[in-house]
């Protein structure tokens, strides 16, 4: 059974305050039986949007989205728990906080979706509450979204047959259809208010730029009400990546000034992501 939570318990000024340790410790060195073990590629970019509020926008203008977001891509292959997957996980900055929050979890796999629901309860990305009658229970944060196959692709394409490894390869994120993240209470600045924002059609491009270099991550779902208290480990090397980044709702004129954004992220060719539930 879920548990529930009243809606007093979180409007505060310190909503949801997701608090992410992210360690250079060594990885797992061995799984546990019950691991949920994902394997395939990576790839992450952090994105600095123009606003079309700000200068020399007209005075009083209100932004349409996010000017700053963290957006991860992942291809799961079918080794994965629950079978092949294409998925999104966004971040949207928090200046209270000083970090990114997570916000959605974009994915085409049923099981996936079931399962991220339990991983990131508690947070922006999935929260159950109880809203006073007539609405009563509610999902306030129902952000982890599912979409057809076709409306997300992220898969690798590689000049040389076979070699998922190979500098030639390009990376690639093709998200063909608009998706709300819903954030009717985020707090961003020490107020809550309604970030709420849809993330429209985009295409992300993925180059390799560097020698490949060995990262250890981990995070770790702890420190909040309702936590996981899952531990999520990365192990696999990654490479740095030019990145070309098409969003025509929010980077273009339309037609001949469509405007691409050019930026760097990281890619993972070959990567584990673990997660281990909590010790009973």
């Amino acid at each position: 059974m879920k548990k529930k939570i009243y809606l007093g318990t979180i409007l505060t000024v310190s909503l949801l305050l997701l608090t992410v340790f992210i360690s250079v410790s060594p990885t797992l060195a061995h799984r546990h039986t019950d691991d949920v073990v994902f394997t395939g590629a990576l790839a992450s970019v952090t994105l600095q949007l123009p606003s079309n509020a700000s200068p020399p926008a007209l005075p009083g203008g209100t932004p349409n989205h996010p000017t700053t977001l963290m957006i991860s891509a992942f291809d799961f292959d079918k080794r994965s728990a629950f079978g092949a997957a294409d998925e999104l996980l966004v971040f949207m900055w928090q200046p209270v906080a000083n970090n990114f929050q997570p916000v959605a979890v974009i994915t085409d796999n049923p099981a996936d979706a079931q399962f991220w629901m339990n991983t990131w309860n508690g947070t922006y990305i999935w929260l159950k509450a109880i809203l006073p009658p007539p609405i009563g229970q509610t999902t306030l944060f129902p952000n982890v979204i599912l979409v057809q196959p076709g409306d997300l692709q992220v898969y690798t394409e590689s000049e040389h047959s076979g070699d998922r490894n190979d500098a030639s390869s390009t990376f690639w994120v093709n998200l063909t259809t608009s998706v709300k993240v819903t954030l009717p209470y985020f707090n961003a600045t020490g107020v809550n208010s309604n970030q709420t924002f849809t993330l429209p059609s985009m295409t992300l491009m993925y180059k390799s730029i560097s020698d490949e270099f060995t990262l250890p991550w981990s995070t770790t779902f702890t420190g909040y009400k309702y936590s996981s208290n899952y531990t999520w480990t990365r192990e696999g090397s990654q490479q740095f990546a030019a990145v070309r980044v098409h969003i025509p709702d929010w980077l273009s004129g339309g037609g001949a000034r469509d405007y691409a954004l050019d930026v760097t992220g990281a890619v993972r060719w070959h990567t584990v992501e673990t997660l281990t539930p909590p010790s009973p």
